[in-house]
């Protein structure tokens, strides 16, 4: 019978509770399946009588927990939410099933309900199970609303559009939970068929394509599918920051394993930031690509350039996720695209580690460790390993370990062949890390609170190299937090 309620088979659902009327064991449970059904045949008074006895089988058992511990008093609040908003429903019906057209102030109870709704949900560590119990439900509700309001679209707009709002952001709701706990087929199964009306905002719209990609992106056997979505998005409806988020998510789709049409991402997160160029994701995604190709081929002709580009569009990313509203140019912070780019903060701190003092590129010869021998392979590391490419020179021996990464040091003497000592030791960055970050920080676009978390690390620099770039940003901290 649980089934039954979610299957929205109804008259199987009463059918099976008429014949077990006496035999079901009195629980909380068969009280929420008997109000299910009073309120699906609209019999508010037996309803209220299986939603009272379902309270007081809940507080019984309330009382016989104990007094320590979370784990047993959570599945009875869920209950106790069901309950509650089984007691909402039965007011929002007993309002809306009068046909009679009355005036907008006498629907400000089911208004105000549907508003509750939306603030009122289960926390999302919750079980998918109660996420669905609780919006299916009001799933029902919503089409009640709807159905009711249909013929007032002419003479109240607004309330015509209310069941249609607030059935479109519960669907998408329940698909982005979904997605969540790693259940992207899930996310698309009821994204696409548990709304069923073509009537949409357009708000809700950009939701739901987006809950759609993302989870199209967690499926590699998809990703096609995905695309192919996006493609045939109509753009017309969409302001111009709903667009530069599409074709952003296009490019995600175009770099991946399974596609892999670089330039074709590059392309779209090109066109993205040519509509809105305060989009944080987008210049976020945009450095991820171009560090990603860096790190393919860091020796490669074009590998300065990508990593000056990922180095800037970091940078950028920040700046716009940490800006204050007003200036960012959105009316609602984006707290994905802050935690992203927060995120993003170590990876510039390791890049800006192999800047030497003068921001050059520090190199070594591959070639000299493959000739050398395995016990000769700390050698050449001595003699001929480390350059600086402003100089083009070898240092002395002691200025070359000076200049390791402190991770890399370890494999100096530890290297089992000529080739593994290669494979650890790339090709370091160039300084065009250190030059952007030095630029960010001299215009204060970056807030100094993103580095609170990155304080000892940027202590330990104060030893390295990169000195010179960390120093400022140090001083900054100290200013504007003298404690």
């Amino acid at each position: 019978m649980d089934c039954l309620w979610r299957l929205h088979d109804w008259e199987t659902l009463s059918a099976m509770l008429a014949q077990s009327q006496g035999q079901m064991e009195p629980a909380v449970s068969s009280c929420l399946l008997s109000a299910y059904a009073a309120l699906r045949e609209v019999n508010q008074e037996a309803a209220n009588t299986h939603i009272d006895k379902g309270f007081q089988y809940a507080l019984a058992k309330w009382w016989q927990l104990p007094d320590t511990g979370s784990a047993p008093q959570l599945a009875l609040l869920q209950v106790f939410q069901q309950l509650v908003e089984l007691r909402e429903s039965g007011r929002v019906l007993t309002d809306v099933m009068n046909q009679q057209q009355r005036s907008d102030q006498q629907y400000s109870d089911t208004k105000d309900i549907l508003e509750t709704w939306r603030l009122r949900t289960p926390n999302e560590w919750d079980g998918l199970v109660h996420w669905q119990d609780v919006l299916l439900w009001r799933n029902h509700i919503y089409n009640v609303v709807i159905g009711a309001f249909n013929s007032m679209q002419e003479i109240a707009p607004h309330l015509h559009q209310m069941g249609y709002r607030d059935k479109a952001w519960s669907v998408n709701k329940l698909g982005h939970i979904a997605y969540k706990h790693g259940c992207p087929d899930v996310c698309i199964t009821v994204i696409n068929n548990m709304y069923g009306y073509n009537a949409m905002e357009v708000q809700e719209a950009f939701v739901k394509i987006k809950e759609q990609a993302r989870a199209y992106l967690a499926l590699p056997l998809d990703l096609r599918a995905g695309l192919n979505m996006l493609n045939t998005t109509n753009l017309d409806y969409f302001a111009a920051h709903h667009q530069a988020e599409i074709f952003r998510l296009k490019a995600l789709f175009m770099a991946e394993p399974g596609m892999n049409d670089l330039d074709g991402a590059s392309s779209a997160l090109s066109t993205a930031l040519c509509l809105w160029r305060q989009c944080p994701d987008a210049w976020l995604s945009w450095g991820q690509l171009c560090d990603a190709r860096y790190e393919a081929d860091p020796a490669g002709p074009a590998s300065q350039q990508l990593l000056q580009y990922a180095a800037h569009c970091y940078v950028q990313g920040i700046k716009l996720s940490t800006a204050p509203l007003a200036a960012s140019g959105m009316k609602a912070r984006n707290e994905e695209a802050l935690q992203a780019s927060i995120d993003l903060l170590p990876r510039l701190l390791h890049l800006l580690s192999f800047d030497d003092r003068d921001g050059a590129l520090l190199w070594w010869h591959k070639d000299s460790m493959l000739q050398t021998s395995t016990a000769g392979c700390a050698g050449a590391l001595h003699t001929s390993a480390w350059c600086v490419a402003k100089r083009s020179a070898a240092l002395p021996h002691t200025a070359a370990y000076s200049y390791l990464p402190s991770g890399l040091q370890l494999y100096r003497n530890c290297c089992d062949t000529p080739a593994r000592c290669a494979a650890l030791l790339t090709p370091c960055v160039a300084g065009v890390v250190g030059e952007e970050l030095a630029r960010a920080v001299e215009e204060r676009s970056l807030p100094p609170w993103v580095w609170f978390m990155w304080i000892p690390q940027l202590l330990t620099s104060l030893t390295r190299p990169e000195t010179h770039r960390v120093k400022p940003i140090l001083k900054q901290l100290a200013e504007v937090n003298k404690q």
